[in-house]
């Protein structure tokens, strides 16, 4: 540290402009997020994405085949399209996400397919020894909470003398 200044209460007049900023990108991000709901109502009604995007003189990034691993796009705009609902046969579903730098992003979703297990030797064993996993981390849930019934109901008297 070569630099070090002790905290100091400012007045509201230094603080002023950095409140008012704060408070306007707050206001024009609501704002934001409230039309991008009303556009993303507006596909999920029937309208066109590409023409709604037109109106908005917003260029569509195009189709794309996400995964829940996916490192192409932000976390949060992955997180919201999987929480979106399956569209209906010949429907779509679109929602929106906001971004960590402050944008709202529309999204729509055309298709759902399910993944599937695969069916080598390798992933039977792997999925063998997940569920083994799984089990042992239920079974030692399952001891603690006993466990702490037990303590909670049981009248227990401690022989000091094993502390010593």
């Amino acid at each position: 540290v070569t630099d070090y200044k002790p905290s100091a209460q400012r007045s509201i007049d230094e603080m002023r402009p950095e409140i008012e900023a704060s408070v306007m990108a707050e206001a024009v991000r609501k704002a934001a997020m409230a039309a991008a709901s009303g556009d993303a109502a507006r596909v999920s009604g029937g309208a066109a994405f590409a023409d709604v995007a037109k109106a908005l003189d917003l260029e569509p990034s195009g189709a794309v085949t996400l995964t829940r691993t996916a490192d192409t796009v932000p976390a949060p705009l992955l997180k919201a399209a999987y929480a979106a609902p399956r569209p209906a046969p010949g429907k779509v579903t679109s929602g929106t996400a906001l971004l960590p730098n402050g944008d709202v992003a529309l999204f729509v979703v055309t298709d759902v397919k399910s993944g599937a297990l695969p069916t080598t030797p390798e992933a039977g064993s792997l999925m063998a020894q997940l569920a083994q996993r799984v089990a042992g981390q239920s079974a030692g849930v399952e001891f603690s909470a006993y466990v702490a019934e037990l303590v909670r109901t049981a009248k227990v008297r401690l022989n000091e003398k094993v502390f010593e």
